[in-house]
């Protein structure tokens, strides 16, 4: 199970602790404190795990009355002969006695266009993303066919479920953040020189999740990463194929990689402090000096997962 960063567990707000009349005023508070600690808010990163086939009781749609929710799932065998294995399906989401889902579907979340490859089968969590809106977010995550890292979110609306899209990676993720203003940073993959992520701007507008565009992201380097030059490299002083250029010879000394627009250029640091940036004109062929590479042809170490 994953620790979420400020997510918090669901036992303390089942039941609402009552006041006795010799309570001071301060146990109330903190059993105040300690009731709301299973509500997402902006101590807890606006995110609360909950456990996976468990009953719990929270307002969902702002309406001022706790509604129950039961997030489950089961172990469906798959294969045929000798070649069978287990698999976890989310295949029930319960809210207020009413199933959301379709039990014994193939697909139990298609009704919403929605389709977990590999589900997380511990937790899932709840989040306010805009403390405005009067909803809570029920947030589902999915492994991807290839560790591709994925997460629904659904809003309870007037009786009715409803997706209002996914974000990558997982609302844990140390990166992520929301700022219970609709704003939110989620850690998905870059698309050029290598296999690796950043964070991505996002807001909920008009009752989904839509990515907000940026000139820049800056890259989260891949663990123990060393990459190295291994032939002569031209440069450009700015993200433009009209800007001044460099020459950087091959070394052993690693290098960095600070920024990228995810499109065509990757910012390069060389440890003696020099950089600039590399155009790419697909996503692993570097253009220099008129001529193209493979990224693996210019770079050593370069993380390439699939």
């Amino acid at each position: 199970q994953r620790a979420g960063q400020g997510s918090q567990s669901n036992a303390a707000h089942t039941s609402e602790p009552q006041q006795a009349p010799e309570e001071s005023s301060a146990t109330g508070t903190a059993q105040k404190a300690e009731q709301d600690s299973g509500i997402p808010q902006e101590s807890n990163g606006y995110l609360v795990s909950e456990p996976m086939g468990q009953q719990v009781e929270v307002d969902l749609d702002g309406d001022g009355k706790k509604d129950t929710l039961q997030v489950s799932g089961k172990e469906s065998k798959q294969g045929e002969g000798e070649n069978t294995w287990i698999d976890f399906v989310l295949n029930s989401i319960v809210i207020n006695g009413k199933e959301m889902a379709e039990p014994n579907g193939v697909d139990p979340l298609s009704a919403y266009k929605v389709y977990l490859a590999t589900p997380e089968k511990d937790h899932y969590f709840l989040t306010d993303l805009d403390t405005t809106d009067g909803a809570l977010e029920i947030a589902l995550l999915d492994y991807g066919p290839s560790d591709d890292p994925v997460t629904w979110y659904f809003q309870y609306k007037d009786g009715a479920l409803k997706t209002i899209g996914s974000l990558p990676g997982f609302p844990d993720d140390k990166e992520s953040q929301r700022d219970g203003q609709g704003n939110v940073l989620a850690v998905g993959r870059l698309s050029l020189l290598q296999t690796w992520s950043a964070p991505f701007s996002f807001e909920l507008k008009d009752g989904a999740l839509v990515e907000v565009p940026q000139s820049q992201y800056e890259p989260i380097q891949p663990q123990d990463a060393a990459v190295t030059l291994k032939q002569k490299l031209t440069l450009y002083t700015n993200p433009d194929q009209t800007a001044g250029t460099l020459t950087v010879e091959p070394s052993k000394e690693a290098v960095t990689f600070p920024a990228t627009d995810n499109e065509h250029w990757v910012q390069m640091k060389t440890k003696d402090g020099r950089e600039g940036w590399i155009y790419l004109k697909d996503c692993s062929t570097i253009v220099s000096d008129g001529k193209t590479w493979e990224a693996t042809d210019v770079f050593d170490n370069l993380f390439i997962a699939d």
